[in-house]
């Protein structure tokens, strides 16, 4: 099956197919345990094997594909445990951030992490909570960025692209979950404070509803699998 994927620019071809391949998987066009062949996304490129080729290895480097010998590579489906492990690990640098950017941290930073919190307050006034998710992507960023650690911008960037692909795994909706906006709302308003210890409580405490959120979530897509392969 063809997908509406764009066409890579001829002059940077193996950037744009890896780019291309990437976007496909983080944006769940390309479905978790799905099956990546290189003739067939070489042929939608219309270019020959070898970019292609080099990004899927690039992908599986990245930890978004894993490679099967004598079958070829499959957009990666995480487990439970493998969500949980990446959210352990996102704490972790969030908290790290957190530290770094109340030390570091300008006027201009802290007004554009309450610019992004407000437009979320905004939308979900209008009722349009989903439209408000687009931003928590960039909110959790900006905390990165702003610790002024690039290494821990860089590792927790890594990390992004397999929550996504966790997300789109089990519901297309998250993080929509009650409490969602407050969330980083309670941040913000953490940091503003320069109180380390209440910085630190509320990143952790945002991050583990989320994560309470998505293990439901999951619990309830095992369930419904297990009816469907029952009832069939």
């Amino acid at each position: 099956m063809d997908y509406p994927i764009p066409t890579p620019n001829r002059n940077t071809l193996a950037t744009e197919v890896l780019k291309i391949i990437h976007d496909g998987i983080i944006d769940g066009l390309f479905e978790a345990g799905e099956r990546l062949t290189e003739s067939r996304l070489a042929k939608q490129f219309k270019t020959s094997r070898a970019p292609v080729r080099e990004a899927l290895r690039n992908l599986e480097k990245e930890g978004l594909l894993v490679y099967f010998p004598h079958r070829g590579y499959f957009v990666r489906k995480l487990s439970l445990d493998d969500i949980i492990e990446i959210f352990e690990l996102r704490s972790a640098l969030e908290e790290l951030a957190i530290s770094l950017l109340i030390k570091r941290a300008s006027e201009s930073d802290i007004h554009v992490l309450e610019e992004i919190v407000s437009k979320m307050e905004y939308l979900e006034l209008k009722n349009e909570v989903f439209r408000a998710t687009e931003l928590d992507t960039l909110f959790h960023e900006q905390l990165c960025r702003i610790s002024g650690n690039k290494y821990l911008l860089n590792v927790w960037e890594s990390m992004r692209a397999q929550i996504r692909i966790a997300v789109l795994a089990c519901n297309s909706s998250f993080p929509v979950y009650e409490g969602f906006v407050e969330g980083h709302r309670a941040v913000l308003e953490a940091i503003k404070s320069k109180d380390l210890t209440i910085a630190k409580a509320a990143i952790q405490n945002h991050i583990r509803v989320g994560l309470n959120s998505l293990e439901k979530d999951m619990e309830t897509a095992e369930l419904i699998s297990h009816d469907i392969e029952n009832y069939q």
